[in-house]
């Protein structure tokens, strides 16, 4: 095996330019298969994540549109007390008219704190972000597109009652942001105090969200919010993190994911089947130009079993070569990837197939591993039916490698 191995770095070194080729053509093949696969668990990973920081760990709802759930407060807080932290929210619908349209919009009141777990789950433009200040507003970049708004622009929002549109009230558009429209779509928010004072409710609250600082198991939230979801039935509907997976936003996003892998499948495929007859036909075209040597070896007595053995250790030697370039390359595009932002609202559904407003390789070692070894299956077996065929053609050595 020794012998094997000698020749085979022999014969690469002998010709540096014809097996930095082989590498650099190995390379591009393996980087874009690995880079295919980490997009596709990123995707999964992202959708979560921005599911997590919109939904939290434990989420307590009012039961009807004009519910108000103050009496649940207390109990969370000491749910939450000294391991995590809980927001209060009050969501009402009513009408926003901008410089150039109105829209209906869903108004959503939060506390200022809210706003480091809100901007993990959507993207900014830069000359587009802003604070949430008194007074102020942020939009939905399909709203603002709606009625045509602008940062720094006057909005308005009226809300209905029984007679009418009443009690309009005019904000500051402080930013414009973009996030996966099954969560924000028609989405606008402000503080919780301004939303209160819209609607003439001093304490009222309709959505209680909490973190907590360590992750938990699914069993045990559902644990904590058993004695609450009883306490509380008639007035308030609780969810946990481990009842993300029926929502709808995770229906919507499996259509898309299912098309995401029909896609990946074919780019994977095809590039599968590109390497395999490349590393074939280049081992072919090698062994002709080889030919006089190649006769020579066979004649003074070495075995076609010999070649391939040779064969085998160039192609095992020249992957591994390309597999590390092919990491460093992945991770390098990972970091640069991860860096971008979708922003711009003729995205806005690759937001959705994306899982998140960034693009995001996820690198599971497990699938690495599995598909890095299938590649190298298949390139072993290329090469080997390459060399074959050469020899079978041009010396008439019936060889089988099966």
């Amino acid at each position: 095996m020794l012998f094997h191995i000698r020749w085979a770095v022999k014969n690469l070194l002998s010709d540096k330019k014809r097996t930095a080729k082989k590498m650099a053509f190995m390379v591009m093949a393996v980087s874009m298969v690995l880079a295919c696969i980490a997009l596709l668990n990123g995707s999964s990973y992202q959708m979560r994540e921005s599911l997590y920081y919109s939904l939290g760990d434990i989420r307590a709802e009012a039961r009807t549109k004009n519910g108000n759930i103050v009496e649940v407060r207390k109990d969370m807080q000491e749910l939450f007390k000294g391991q995590g932290v809980l927001f209060e929210e009050y969501h009402q619908n009513g009408q926003l008219i901008g410089p150039a349209g109105y829209a209906s919009a869903r108004i959503r009141g939060v506390e200022p704190a809210y706003m480091s777990y809100f901007s993990r789950t959507i993207g900014w433009n830069e000359a587009l972000k802003g604070k949430l200040k008194r007074g102020s507003i942020l939009l939905e970049a399909g709203l603002a597109a709606k009625i045509q708004a602008h940062k720094g622009d006057s909005v308005s929002i009226r809300i209905r009652a029984e007679e009418g549109f009443v009690n309009a009230n005019q904000f500051k558009v402080a930013g414009i942001y973009m996030g996966n429209p099954w969560l924000y779509k028609n989405t606008v928010l402000l503080r919780i105090g301004d939303v209160r004072e819209l609607f003439g409710e001093d304490d009222a609250v309709n959505i209680l969200t909490g973190f907590f600082f360590t992750k938990k198991q699914s069993g045990e939230l559902r644990t904590l919010v058993s004695p609450l979801d009883i306490k509380y039935s008639r007035v308030a509907l609780f969810s946990t993190r481990a009842d993300m997976e029926n929502s709808n936003v995770v229906m919507v996003f499996g259509y898309y994911r299912a098309f995401m892998i029909f896609i990946l499948s074919i780019v994977i495929l095809t590039f599968i089947i590109i390497l395999y007859f490349s590393i074939q036909n280049i081992y072919f075209v090698e062994y002709r130009t080889r030919r006089k040597e190649l006769a020579t070896l066979l004649t003074f007595g070495m075995k076609p079993g010999s070649l391939m053995a040779v064969v085998f250790f160039e192609t095992l030697l020249v992957f591994l070569v390309s597999l590390v370039f092919s990491f460093i390359i992945l991770f390098a595009l990972g970091a640069a990837l991860s860096l971008l932002q979708i922003t711009d609202l003729s995205y806005r559904q690759a937001v959705v197939l994306l899982g998140g407003n960034s693009i995001v390789l996820r690198y599971v070692p497990l699938n690495l591993t599995v598909f890095s070894v299938l590649i190298f299956l298949i390139t072993v077996r290329s090469s080997l039916r390459g060399a074959k065929s050469y020899l079978k053609m041009h010396i008439r050595e019936i060889i089988t490698i099966d």
